[in-house]
């Protein structure tokens, strides 16, 4: 018991506690290998909001130039384009045209619709219900 006093009354020194042979072992290894993995998780996490991010912005784009095509077309009464228009029907909700009716023609195709019909396709689609023909807001200028 002795010796066991002489040696914790000693203080250390840096030097005794030196290895060169430095190795990993066990828990140091695991734990060096999952925080690589969680940091990893995480830069690849944040690059994805980024490009998300983008992505959204882009989306939003889109709907509003899918909104500026459907209120900028024009909306005409049936009976002033019956002669010129050869159809008789709207094929969205399969309803005959009347003279009174309030009609849009699409400017690519020249299809007719009523107009309340046509406003809620091309509020989810910048296309034709019929041929699906692409609108683009610079056609309707």
């Amino acid at each position: 018991m002795a010796g066991d006093q002489n040696s914790s009354s000693q203080p250390w020194v840096y030097s005794q506690l030196e290895n060169n042979q430095f190795e990993l072992h066990g828990k140091a290894l695991l734990f060096m290998v999952l925080g690589a993995l969680a940091f990893l998780v995480f830069v690849i996490l944040f690059m994805l909001f980024f490009v998300c991010r983008n992505s959204r912005a882009t989306a939003m784009g889109e709907d509003a130039a899918r909104d500026l095509i459907y209120k900028q077309l024009p909306v005409v009464f049936y009976g002033d384009l019956k002669k010129e228009m050869s159809a008789v029907e709207c094929c969205i909700c399969l309803g005959v045209f009347e003279e009174q009716d309030r009609v849009k023609v699409l400017p690519q195709c020249g299809h007719c619709f009523h107009s309340h019909c046509v406003d809620k396709w091309l509020s989810t689609r910048a296309s034709c219900p019929l041929c699906r023909a692409a609108l683009r807001v610079d056609s309707l200028v």
